[in-house]
């Protein structure tokens, strides 16, 4: 596969702030913000990958902005869209599905209508262009569509394909990837920004996994201790509260009011606790091992 990306360099390349760099794209679409769709979650779950993609690709400053501004307009036309179509549940019609494609013209037009947008609007138009030349609206082709639209439209279709709606449940993260391989596949979709998509979920899905491990740690080590103070508070039960024991609870350094109730509470609230950690952490790691095989898979495609 040719790589026209370079890998990120932690040690020796410039961070971007990107706190710095979201107050200056929320400074420039001010002018669009009374529009509801910059709170939607679709688009922020675009705009989110979008610069998480670009940040792996050790791009500079002012094209991970272009990217990010483009990625938080791309569905600025669904505003001319008939709410009616927009949020309709069931399967849109032929005539209706023709209508909700024309957005990318739509955004394209609100883009044209301001100046300091002029650089976007091709972006926006071209995001659901696919490599092969059948996507819309001018079924452009691989070197004809803006980079950044490719790039998008890998954020756009995973974010479309993992969020869940109200209609339907979102695809784990693992079967959204392997159907967009299949896109990969057809040439429709770049393979190159779909490697750096997979790059970023496993990254992100490894950070979680060790965050649960951690978790896991904790919520044992907290049992741990509960199980230590319902035997002593058991012995009191049986005994009553000898010297001995009375110096043995002194150790835990209890807060006033602090009982037996408490601590059989706070032992089942841990364990429940540690169940879901240990459920999340197995999903986590079957979810990178199966985002794992599809690399691979990608790979062995590739060549």
């Amino acid at each position: 596969m040719r790589r026209t990306f370079k890998e990120v360099d932690i040690l020796s390349s410039t961070r971007i702030n990107e706190s710095e760099l979201l107050r200056e794209v929320n400074l420039e679409i001010s002018v669009l913000k009374g529009l509801d769709i910059f709170t939607n979650a679709h688009v922020q779950g675009v705009v989110k990958t979008t610069m998480a993609m670009c940040l792996k690709m050790n791009m500079p400053y002012e094209e991970i902005k272009k990217c990010v501004i483009s990625a938080y307009l791309h569905d600025v036309g669904k505003i001319r869209i008939p709410p009616e179509i927009l949020q309709k549940t069931a399967r849109l019609t032929e005539e209706e599905y023709q209508e909700m494609k024309k957005h990318t013209v739509y955004g394209y037009e609100m883009c044209m209508e301001y100046p300091t947008f002029h650089k976007y609007a091709s972006i926006v138009r071209a995001h659901h262009e696919n490599l092969d030349g059948t996507g819309y609206p001018d079924g452009l082709t691989a070197d004809e569509i803006p980079p950044e639209a490719s790039l998008i439209k890998v954020a756009d279709v995973y974010d479309a394909l993992t969020q869940r709606r109200q209609y339907k449940d979102g695809y784990k993260q693992s079967e959204a990837l392997a159907i967009m391989l299949n896109d990969v596949k057809a040439g429709k979709m770049s393979p190159d920004y779909y490697e750096i998509l997979l790059f970023v979920v496993i990254e992100g899905l490894e950070e979680k996994h060790e965050t649960h491990l951690m978790n896991i740690q904790k919520f044992n080590n907290n049992l741990e201790v509960l199980h230590e103070l319902e035997i002593i508070y058991k012995q009191i039960y049986d005994r009553g509260l000898t010297p001995k024991l009375e110096k043995k609870l002194r150790q835990f350094e209890l807060a006033p009011g602090y009982d037996m109730s408490t601590n059989a509470n706070l032992l089942i609230i841990k364990q429940k606790s540690l169940e879901k950690e240990l459920e999340w952490e197995k999903l986590c790691a079957s979810e990178i091992s199966a985002i794992n095989k599809i690399l691979k898979e990608l790979y062995k495609w590739a060549d």
